[in-house]
């Protein structure tokens, strides 16, 4: 159960919205004084993975508007990338400050809090999140509950939201791995080989998904099953550490 919650997953987008056209070679004198052209350029490199320039262009954005709260999201984003933290949790404050219901900025400090080990105050912004009927993705903040309740070992809650995420995004692979990660944990066998061929399906090519379903056809003793599935994800696995179990898992069988 311990292993279970260290490696437990944060959902973080992976994508930014870029608003308006973000191709240099169109920039003139006048886009250069737009801070929401400036704001463009910078989802662009943040979606580019490239926050140190991204935030190059936030900058320029907030010295042409200082209050031009996406630009000051788009720092958060890209010092959370960067890994510093409690810098990208400033601007986020900011960002409330001067817009109390953009969404998003909860999702993030939900995921910050939820990072430093925060978790009632990380539930307190997913919950925000999952409120705004507006809000596009909530999914991903049902996935971050989830996390939330597995780090205390609340399995039952855990399922709920889980069940929820999946309920608002039928194809949410990640979602039905993780839920049967926790139907393992609470020793149901088939729900949790039922929702790994869920994810497998929706993903055929992750190797994490497909080791978690032979682990559990393994336990039932479907031995043949487990093998054929092991022996296909090993030469595609490219983590030492996955790579390694896959081995030993199948040392187990042979």
């Amino acid at each position: 159960m311990g292993s279970f919650k260290r490696k437990m997953t944060l959902l973080f987008l992976t994508s930014f919205i870029i608003y308006g056209c973000a191709s240099k070679t169109a920039m003139d004198l006048k886009r250069e004084k737009d801070p929401n052209y400036q704001y463009s350029l910078g989802a662009f490199y943040l979606n580019e993975g490239k926050p140190e320039i991204a935030i190059n262009h936030f900058n320029k954005a907030l010295s042409l508007e200082p209050k031009h709260y996406l630009s000051l999201h788009g720092l958060a984003v890209a010092f959370l990338m960067k890994g510093e933290i409690d810098r990208a949790k400033k601007y986020l404050e900011e960002v409330l400050r001067i817009q109390p219901t953009f969404t998003e900025a909860h999702n993030y400090l939900g995921i910050i809090y939820q990072t430093k080990g925060e978790l009632e105050k990380a539930k307190e912004e997913f919950n925000i999140v999952v409120s705004d009927p507006k809000y596009p993705t909530p999914e991903n903040a049902y996935f971050n509950l989830s996390g939330i309740e597995i780090a205390k070992g609340n399995w039952k809650e855990a399922l709920t939201y889980i069940e929820l995420a999946i309920e608002k995004r039928k194809s949410f692979a990640i979602a039905h791995n993780r839920k049967g990660l926790i139907l393992k944990e609470i020793n149901d066998l088939d729900g949790a080989e039922e929702s790994f061929k869920k994810a497998v399906s929706l993903s055929p090519e992750d190797p994490e998904f497909n080791y978690n379903l032979a682990e559990i056809l393994l336990k039932k003793g479907k031995k043949d099953e487990a093998k054929e599935i092991l022996l296909k994800i090993l030469p595609k696995t490219e983590r030492k550490e996955l790579k390694e179990k896959i081995e030993n898992l199948l040392k187990s069988i042979f």
